[in-house]
């Protein structure tokens, strides 16, 4: 549309054609175009395999449904379910979380967990939420903290990546020349960095 024209429209009409767009756009990016659905026993090279044909049929490399994206969310949903098995209550909303994301079918001991954390709370058992899917906050920790923590450790593992792959060293030099953009010591930057890690090395 011409800058002409654009004057003619107003501007309530531009900016609802404008979202309806950018919903277009991001269920276009969300959607895995092949719709071959990952699973959990693929091996890498059948996972990469299906990642390429994705991305040549448009697929977006990061999209949450993209095959690669999808098994590693997979992967992340064994590593749930130890976690729920073993007394943790958050791991349940986690794990559907995972796969509303990600387009994936709720796992057999998903979808009974939270039939049996639901039911609890239907039937009077329980009278809060909290009681069968555990506290939004864990018990000492702040939600100021975790934010910092949540958002700084993807920032300094984004950037410790990105300097990585322009041929410096990861050490201590680095951590502090990342820690200094990003406002942060040098031991906090190690130790966000070694959350990330962990976290993607669980992959």
């Amino acid at each position: 549309m011409s800058r002409e024209a654009q004057k003619l429209v107003p501007t309530r009409v531009m900016t609802d054609s404008k979202q309806k767009q950018r919903r277009e756009r991001n269920v276009r990016t969300r959607a895995n175009p092949g719709m071959e659905r990952a699973h959990k026993g693929w091996t890498f090279e059948r996972v990469w395999a299906a990642q390429k044909r994705f991305i040549a049929e448009g697929g977006k490399r990061s999209a949450p449904m993209s095959p690669l994206v999808q098994w590693a969310a997979l992967q992340e949903l064994e590593g749930l379910r130890a976690r729920q098995e073993g007394g943790d209550q958050y791991a349940l909303m986690y794990a559907i979380r995972v796969c509303a994301g990600h387009g994936l079918p709720m796992p057999e001991w998903v979808a009974q967990a939270y039939i049996e954390a639901f039911d609890t709370i239907d039937s009077r058992r329980a009278g809060s939420w909290e009681a069968v899917f555990g506290p939004a906050i864990p018990k000492g920790k702040h939600l100021a903290a975790l934010r910092k923590e949540h958002l700084k450790s993807i920032a300094v593992w984004e950037e410790v990546l990105a300097r990585h792959q322009r041929g410096e060293p990861i050490d201590d030099s680095l951590f502090a020349e990342v820690g200094k953009k990003l406002n942060l010591g040098l031991t906090l930057t190690k130790r966000y960095y070694s959350l990330q890690k962990k976290f993607w090395q669980s992959y």
